[in-house]
């Protein structure tokens, strides 16, 4: 009987062992998805982050080039206002040339 009664107190213990290690392992297997997740989200978060570090730096090489056409800008814009206080004296002597080579002959002039 007491052989008996030591098997059926191991058996119990034994199942009580194997429903906290069933518990543990369910905990573990969380435990270790929430760590894949992680794991997988970090990988992403690094690869967006190299992805926006190029991005952020063709971004300069876009602004430090059109730095440069910002003073090409400037100087044609003042080439053009010189052009355009000129633009009368221009059409003045325009129009006199054109009078003067005009289809009349110098008697009608």
């Amino acid at each position: 009987k007491s052989a008996m009664e030591l098997l059926s107190k191991k058996q119990k213990a034994l199942k009580s062992a194997q429903s906290k290690l069933a518990e543990v392992q369910g905990r573990l297997d969380t435990l270790k998805s929430q760590y894949d997740e992680s794991v997988a989200s970090k990988e992403k978060l690094r690869i967006e982050s190299e992805t926006l570090e190029a991005k952020l730096e063709r971004a300069q090489q876009l602004v430090d080039g059109l730095s440069g056409e910002r003073s090409r800008w400037d100087t044609s814009a003042s080439a053009l206002e010189e052009q355009i206080e000129k633009l009368i004296g221009d059409c003045l002597a325009a129009a006199g040339f054109l009078s003067y080579c005009g289809p009349f002959p110098a008697d009608y002039r």
